[in-house]
């Protein structure tokens, strides 16, 4: 009889072996179609070269361990989303590469020769207390960098996380990286400080792992900003996932002191944050209305450190979202009107206005901005025709100028058409009919579709 699970063999696309849930769908010829024709080539040398030095099976995903062509190899991890391999590399390249390549073919072809970690932890759990301390012991010493590793994870009861200590770590690894030349140390360092705060956050000390995981973003982004090298992504995408481990540790933590204990930090981190990491949802996670203040004041002083002249402006984009998250309508029309200004600010001021029930200040407000006659102010076109359109379905469509909201319906319409939307091309003109400009909008629309036509027709001819 067959035994189940993790026994049991399967037929790949070049040989037998075992393979369990997702990653049995990971076939050759899948892993061609995911990797290209040239990586699978390069791939293909390297694991029949013996680059591929250590491979094991996590159940969900791949890990392993390639040589290339700097001293350490380089670490690959390979996972399904969708039945399509998603493959990352410590690599310049950082995905699908080489060195992913190899991996990935060895796992079609020969996926017995995995190391099985699921059998691994079964077979740990029948040992005898003494035999795993002997076994860790004998680890321990014929690699002491699992010492302190071990030692992060484990840390518990009254003992708190050492958080110098993991400080020096990070700023060791980013010397290492900028002073000696160690490509991707500052990353790998920051992906292991990671495993701690997933750590703390499965054993229920959520504020250590909001500590650690902040760390975590603070030291990639201190990296990130001393120019190394981050081609392959990976410093980013560990400020991504510290950024969503905070935001689960602050959501279960239960004292709300943690939230503005980090206010100051968590709003200078997302102030460097120059290629949307994240950051943004740590500040929503710790904003509270006792603490806006505060988070406004230093997000102005770490957005102007990185735009000097612009800092105002750049931090009340953000703030908007913030106090609109908090429900503070009169501090979102503040910043709209006095700092973003333009097309924009009286069109969110007059959108936050209309969503806290106080329509009469909605349409005034919407009186002030000024006419909207270029797509470089679509968004706020948008809100302006938005707002309009609610004055009106409410009752409120006298109150409203009607000038510039047929402006703004102008501005969206060649997008609306050129992109197909018909529902919004009827919203438009429903909301156009409430206002009482039927007549001459039917008469644009019909004028802005032979336009758009036109237009087309001189292009292909143009192509010809």
């Amino acid at each position: 009889m067959a035994s189940k699970g993790r026994g049991r063999t399967r037929k790949g696309e070049g040989g037998r072996g075992r393979g369990r849930g997702s990653l049995a769908g990971l076939t050759e010829r899948k892993v061609k179609e995911a990797f290209g024709e040239r990586s699978i080539g390069k791939g293909e040398e390297y694991l029949l070269g013996g680059h591929v030095v250590e491979a094991v099976d996590l159940g969900d995903s791949l890990w392993g361990r390639v040589q290339g062509r700097e001293y350490d190899p380089y670490v690959v991890t390979i996972g399904l989303k969708d039945g399509e391999p998603v493959p990352r590399c410590t690599c310049p390249m950082g995905g699908a590469c080489k060195h992913g390549a190899a991996l990935a073919l060895r796992w079609a072809r020969d996926p017995g020769s995995f190391t099985d970690s699921v059998a691994l932890l079964r077979s740990l759990g029948r040992m005898q207390k003494g035999g795993l301390v002997s076994l860790m012991e004998r680890m321990l010493r014929s690699d002491p960098s699992l010492v302190e590793r071990v030692n992060g994870m484990l840390q518990g009861g009254r003992r708190g996380v050492d958080l110098k200590g993991l400080v020096r770590r990070l700023e060791s690894a980013l010397e290492l990286e900028t002073g000696r030349g160690r490509r991707g140390e500052a990353a790998r360092e920051a992906w292991r400080t990671l495993e701690l705060a997933d750590g703390l956050v499965e054993d229920g000390r959520p504020e250590e792992a909001a500590h650690v995981s902040l760390l975590t973003a603070e030291a990639a982004m201190d990296a990130i900003c001393s120019w190394v090298d981050d081609s392959n992504g990976s410093l980013g995408d560990a400020i991504g996932e510290a950024a969503e481990t905070f935001v689960r540790s602050i959501e279960a933590s239960g004292r709300a002191g943690v939230r503005s204990e980090l206010v100051p930090r968590v709003a200078r981190l997302c102030g460097r944050d120059g290629y949307d990491l994240g950051t943004e949802e740590m500040l929503t996670a710790v904003a509270t209305e006792g603490d806006a203040g505060t988070m406004e004041r230093e997000l102005v002083r770490a957005f102007e450190e990185r735009s000097p002249g612009r800092g105002v402006q750049e931090a009340s984009w953000v703030m908007v979202d913030i106090y609109e998250h908090l429900g503070m309508t009169d501090s979102v029309v503040r910043v709209a009107t006095e700092a973003i200004g333009g097309a924009h600010g009286p069109a969110i001021a007059a959108r936050a206005l209309m969503a806290a029930g106080r329509r009469e200040e909605a349409a005034r407000m919407l009186a002030t901005c000024p006419l909207i006659v270029d797509e470089g102010d679509l968004e706020a076109a948008e809100m302006v025709v938005e707002v309009a359109g609610e004055l009106a379905r409410t009752g409120l469509g006298d109150t409203v100028d009607v000038e510039r909201a047929l402006a703004a319906g102008r501005v969206l319409l060649p997008i609306v058409l050129l992109h197909g939307r018909k529902e919004d091309a009827d919203q438009l003109a429903s909301t156009m009919e409430r206002l009482g400009l039927g007549g001459r909008w039917a008469e644009h629309e019909r004028a802005e579709r032979r336009r758009l036509k036109g237009s087309m027709r001189s292009s292909s001819s143009d192509g010809r």
